[in-house]
Protein backbone atom coordinates (compact mmCIF):
# COMPACT_ATOMS: atom_id res chain seq x y z
CA UNK A 1 0.00 0.00 0.00
CA UNK A 2 1.25 3.49 -0.82
CA UNK A 3 1.88 6.33 1.59
CA UNK A 4 2.10 9.98 0.56
CA UNK A 5 4.60 12.13 2.46
CA UNK A 6 4.42 15.93 2.14
CA UNK A 7 7.13 18.20 3.50
CA UNK A 8 8.51 21.67 3.08
CA UNK A 9 12.00 23.01 3.74
CA UNK A 10 12.86 23.78 7.35
CA UNK A 11 13.57 27.41 6.44
CA UNK A 12 10.15 27.90 4.82
CA UNK A 13 8.67 29.68 7.82
CA UNK A 14 6.65 32.38 6.03
CA UNK A 15 6.78 31.92 2.28
CA UNK A 16 4.92 29.31 0.29
CA UNK A 17 6.69 27.17 -2.24
CA UNK A 18 9.17 24.37 -2.69
CA UNK A 19 6.69 21.88 -1.26
CA UNK A 20 7.72 18.32 -1.88
CA UNK A 21 5.56 15.24 -1.93
CA UNK A 22 6.87 11.69 -2.11
CA UNK A 23 5.22 8.35 -2.71
CA UNK A 24 6.45 5.50 -0.53
CA UNK A 25 5.62 1.94 -1.56
CA UNK A 26 7.04 -1.57 -1.43
CA UNK A 27 9.30 -0.65 -4.36
CA UNK A 28 10.83 2.38 -2.63
CA UNK A 29 10.24 6.11 -2.49
CA UNK A 30 9.94 8.58 -5.38
CA UNK A 31 8.62 12.11 -5.98
CA UNK A 32 4.91 12.39 -6.72
CA UNK A 33 4.29 13.22 -10.37
CA UNK A 34 2.66 16.65 -10.69
CA UNK A 35 -0.52 16.50 -12.76
CA UNK A 36 -0.54 20.15 -13.82
CA UNK A 37 -3.99 21.63 -14.20
CA UNK A 38 -4.71 24.33 -11.63
CA UNK A 39 -1.21 25.36 -10.51
CA UNK A 40 1.82 25.31 -12.80
CA UNK A 41 3.86 26.64 -9.86
CA UNK A 42 3.55 23.38 -7.92
CA UNK A 43 2.00 21.76 -4.89
CA UNK A 44 0.69 23.36 -1.72
CA UNK A 45 -1.53 22.41 1.21
CA UNK A 46 -3.16 23.94 4.25
CA UNK A 47 -5.76 26.01 2.37
CA UNK A 48 -8.16 25.59 -0.55
CA UNK A 49 -6.33 27.11 -3.52
CA UNK A 50 -4.90 25.96 -6.83
CA UNK A 51 -1.71 24.37 -5.42
CA UNK A 52 -3.76 22.18 -3.07
CA UNK A 53 -6.12 21.30 -5.94
CA UNK A 54 -3.20 20.07 -8.06
CA UNK A 55 -1.85 18.11 -5.10
CA UNK A 56 -5.23 16.41 -4.60
CA UNK A 57 -5.46 15.68 -8.32
CA UNK A 58 -1.91 14.29 -8.40
CA UNK A 59 -2.32 12.07 -5.32
CA UNK A 60 -5.55 10.59 -6.68
CA UNK A 61 -4.06 10.08 -10.15
CA UNK A 62 -1.19 8.17 -8.55
CA UNK A 63 -3.50 6.22 -6.24
CA UNK A 64 -5.72 5.16 -9.18
CA UNK A 65 -2.66 4.60 -11.40
CA UNK A 66 -3.98 7.14 -13.90
CA UNK A 67 -1.94 9.36 -16.20
CA UNK A 68 -4.56 11.83 -17.38
CA UNK A 69 -4.01 14.01 -20.41
CA UNK A 70 -5.11 17.64 -20.60
CA UNK A 71 -8.00 16.56 -22.81
CA UNK A 72 -9.14 13.90 -20.34
CA UNK A 73 -9.03 16.45 -17.52
CA UNK A 74 -10.90 19.05 -19.59
CA UNK A 75 -13.63 16.51 -20.31
CA UNK A 76 -13.69 15.06 -16.80
CA UNK A 77 -12.87 11.63 -18.21
CA UNK A 78 -10.77 10.27 -15.36
CA UNK A 79 -11.58 9.14 -11.86
CA UNK A 80 -9.01 11.43 -10.23
CA UNK A 81 -10.74 14.47 -11.75
CA UNK A 82 -14.20 13.67 -10.46
CA UNK A 83 -13.01 13.31 -6.86
CA UNK A 84 -10.14 15.76 -6.51
CA UNK A 85 -12.07 18.76 -5.15
CA UNK A 86 -13.85 16.87 -2.34
CA UNK A 87 -10.54 15.09 -1.61
CA UNK A 88 -8.80 18.47 -1.41
CA UNK A 89 -11.29 19.71 1.20
CA UNK A 90 -11.14 16.46 3.19
CA UNK A 91 -7.35 16.02 3.34
CA UNK A 92 -5.25 18.70 1.67
CA UNK A 93 -6.83 21.98 2.78
CA UNK A 94 -6.83 21.07 6.51
CA UNK A 95 -3.31 19.56 6.45
CA UNK A 96 -0.77 21.15 8.80
CA UNK A 97 1.65 23.62 7.24
CA UNK A 98 4.70 21.60 8.27
CA UNK A 99 3.62 18.62 6.22
CA UNK A 100 1.61 15.45 6.47
CA UNK A 101 1.49 11.72 5.90
CA UNK A 102 -1.47 10.15 4.13
CA UNK A 103 -1.80 6.41 3.72
CA UNK A 104 -3.45 4.49 0.93
CA UNK A 105 -5.69 2.90 3.57
CA UNK A 106 -6.98 6.35 4.59
CA UNK A 107 -7.70 7.20 0.96
CA UNK A 108 -9.44 3.85 0.41
CA UNK A 109 -11.63 4.39 3.49
CA UNK A 110 -12.54 7.88 2.27
CA UNK A 111 -13.46 6.46 -1.15
CA UNK A 112 -15.76 3.90 0.48
CA UNK A 113 -17.46 6.71 2.44
CA UNK A 114 -17.84 8.75 -0.78
CA UNK A 115 -19.52 5.81 -2.51
CA UNK A 116 -21.85 5.31 0.45
CA UNK A 117 -22.98 8.96 0.17
CA UNK A 118 -24.01 8.51 -3.47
Amino acid sequence: MKTYLAQRPLDDAQSRGDCRVFVQSESGIHPLHHVVHHSPAGFEWGYGGSGPADLALSILADFFDEQPTEQQLARGKCRCWSLHQPFKWAFIAPAPREGFRLTGAEIAAWLVAQEAER
